[in-house]
């Protein structure tokens, strides 16, 4: 619920801001001759920006305190003492930014791996941004941000072509489910593994303490 508030939060914090920003990049295409219509499409123009702030506001690039003297906290191990939680909060993150890629972007339309790619980009400079702000960066989140924004454009792309290829659309929707039920079943049993091998390294290197603490004191 906590989540919950504070993604709506932060959406209505974010509306104004998005709204000027589109305001403005129209008015500039406007005056270079780049546009000269009204269209109802562009209107996911205008929540492609609001969403764009908002994605901003919540990952925190805006009230971070940068320094490239660290401490810089990373994890570079995915899906260890993770929760189910965090990791579909990350996903659905990143689902409209999939979703809304092909629609405002033409060279985006039928390029599944143009989409992907720009997830994992936008994905990898907020965990930068994340590191050198003093928050935690994480495999995890990258893996799963781009994982979401994949998944955003299948479902896009099955929504529009529902009339013209409705077979294809099931099929890429079912697709889509069974690989992410693959990833999750293959995260869960790569997390389980290896905390397995963290364990027992743990407690081979607490037996050669405590048998080095022994022989240290058979020898006093």
């Amino acid at each position: 619920m906590n989540y919950m508030i504070k993604g709506i939060q932060a959406l209505k914090e974010s509306v104004f801001l998005g709204i000027i920003i589109y305001i403005v990049i129209f008015v500039l295409l406007y005056l270079f001759k780049k546009r000269r219509t009204i269209s109802w499409n562009y209107m996911f123009e205008g929540i492609f920006c609001i969403y764009c702030v908002t994605l901003l506001n919540l990952t925190g690039i805006f009230t971070l305190s940068y320094s490239l003297n660290g401490p810089f906290n990373y994890n570079l191990l995915p899906f260890i003492g993770s929760s189910i939680v965090p990791i579909l909060l990350n996903f659905a993150l990143f689902c409209p930014l999939g979703f809304l890629l092909p629609l405002v972007f033409r060279s985006c339309r039928g390029n599944w791996k143009k989409v992907a790619i720009i997830s994992g980009l936008i994905s990898f400079l907020i965990e930068l941004l994340q590191l050198f702000g003093g928050r935690y960066a994480e495999m995890e989140d990258f893996l799963i941000n781009t994982l979401g924004g994949f998944s955003g454009y299948i479902v896009c792309t099955a929504i529009c072509e529902r009339k013209t290829n409705r077979r294809k659309a099931v099929v890429s929707i079912v697709t889509l489910c069974l690989t992410l039920a693959l990833c999750l079943a293959g995260g869960t049993a790569a997390a389980d593994k290896a905390r397995d091998i963290a364990s027992d390294a743990d407690l081979r290197y607490h037996a050669a303490h405590l048998e080095n603490h022994l022989d240290t004191t058979d020898v006093q």
